[in-house]
């Protein structure tokens, strides 16, 4: 009778590290789901209008500390160089600071990715002080 019990034990078992295997062979053989990242160029971009001095850019991608650019003497248009980055940062910010010559001064901010402009924001007044992100999560 024990000899029985013994036996079944040792079936079960078996059965189970079976069945254990198996489920491990099966997940191992499904096909992965694509990286949805994918390498992008940024490129950042602020125009004012004539008169508006722009005195700070801040460029920054993902959550890495900001990149900033100070103008000595104020300029009115600034342009970064095109950046390879991945879409895995999340997002790219650009914001500025300036000083307009009146209360219809402008300046427009543009993030263009690969070539295209993916958005652009535009501050009106004598403190200037703007900000436009693109978001890659999705």
């Amino acid at each position: 009778m024990k000899r029985i019990n013994t036996s079944a034990k040792k079936v079960r078992i078996g059965l189970l590290l079976m069945l254990t295997a198996a489920v491990g062979v099966w997940s191992s053989c499904k096909e992965r789901d694509e990286d949805p990242n994918e390498s992008v160029s940024v490129l950042f971009n602020v125009t004012g209008s004539p008169g508006v001095q722009l005195k700070a850019v801040v460029t920054q991608i993902g959550t890495v500390q900001g990149t900033v650019y100070n103008f000595t003497p104020p300029g009115n248009t600034w342009s970064s160089q095109p950046q390879i980055i991945d879409t895995s940062v999340g997002a790219v910010h650009l914001s500025m600071t300036g000083q307009g010559a009146s209360a219809d001064s402008r300046a427009v901010l543009s993030i263009w990715i690969n070539g295209e402009k993916k958005t652009s924001d535009t501050v009106k007044g004598i403190n200037l002080m703007g900000k436009s992100v693109v978001s890659f999560l999705k």
